[in-house]
Parts: structure tokens; C-alpha cells; sequence
């Protein structure tokens, strides 16, 4: 849990310095899907995704939906003088603070537990779907470059669809 901690509190692994909405899901999702690290994609999988290679695409557009049924996230646009939708309205919270847009997860475990690669996998992939009630959308990686085996996935990324 020390370990765990110390990393979460790692400005420097947890800051998005990117403006654009769509940056930190454009780095995340090639660094997860690694062919290096997922045995060449076998161990990556989505729920609630159509293709999980187009991800940060289909997050971005989640949120969208989201968003226009719940009638956020418009601005007044002087020069049409109508309400639009503003994308990069959807990096800010309700209270002014950047909003978060992805829950990057990692759940390691022991080489000692003696599990498969695909045994973690769909560890993962249960873990995941009771934490978010099986209500939100989620990519899950199996790295295996390590001793340790771990999944990685950003899940509860952008709102459910309402």
C-alpha cells in the first residue's frame, strides 16, 4: 500500500499537462495496449467499447452524449449568436477545478500467486466491473514485462450515458 501511495502522490505521474481534452487519453491508450506488454494486444479487452483500438474516440464521444442530454457544457458563441456544444468545456469541473476525465488503475499482483496471464486478465475485468456496477466503460491491459503481472485501465473515464 506504501508503494501505492507514494506513486498516486507522484505529481509527475499523475499531472496532465495538456490542454486539448482528447491529449491524455491519446498517450494513455498506446502505452496500455504496448504489443511488448500484452503479448501483442491478446490481453487487452473493453466493455461497453466497439473497438478498443479506437477508445479515446469512443470516451470523448460518451461524454459528449452525456453531456447534451444533460444540456452542459454549451457556450454562447457571439459571432453565430447561438449556444454550442464546447469540447473543451469538458475539462472543467462544476467548480471551476480541471475535471477528471480518467481513473488510471493498476492492480499488481505477487509472482508468488502463481495466476496466468489470462487468469489476471479476468481478475481485472471482475474487479472492475464491481467497482463501476458494470455502468461505465472500460479498457483493461494485462502487462507482462514484469515479474509481477499487473492490469492497467483508465475505467469511469468520461460520464455514462444517462
Amino acid at each position: 500500500m506504501r508503494n501505492s501511495k507514494d506513486y498516486i502522490e507522484n505529481a509527475a505521474k499523475t499531472l496532465v499537462e495538456k490542454s486539448e481534452v482528447t491529449g491524455h487519453l491519446d498517450n494513455l491508450f498506446p502505452y496500455m495496449m504496448n504489443d511488448a506488454k500484452t503479448f501483442a494486444k491478446q490481453l487487452v479487452s473493453g466493455y461497453m467499447i466497439h473497438n478498443v483500438y479506437e477508445a479515446s474516440e469512443e470516451f470523448i464521444a460518451t461524454k459528449q452524449l452525456a453531456a447534451k442530454e444533460n444540456g452542459e457544457h454549451f457556450v454562447f458563441n457571439p459571432k453565430t449568436k447561438r449556444l454550442e456544444f464546447s469540447l473543451k468545456s469538458l475539462e472543467q469541473a462544476k467548480n471551476g477545478k480541471q475535471a477528471v476525465l480518467a481513473y488510471h488503475l493498476i492492480q499488481s499482483f505477487s509472482p508468488e500467486d502463481g495466476l496466468s496471464p489470462e487468469e489476471v486478465h479476468e481478475l481485472g475485468r471482475q474487479t472492475i466491473l464491481e467497482l463501476t456496477g458494470g455502468e461505465y466503460e472500460f479498457v483493461i491491459a494485462t502487462h507482462v514485462d514484469k515479474a509481477h503481472l499487473h492490469n492497467v485501465r483508465p475505467d469511469r473515464v468520461l460520464s455514462q450515458v444517462v
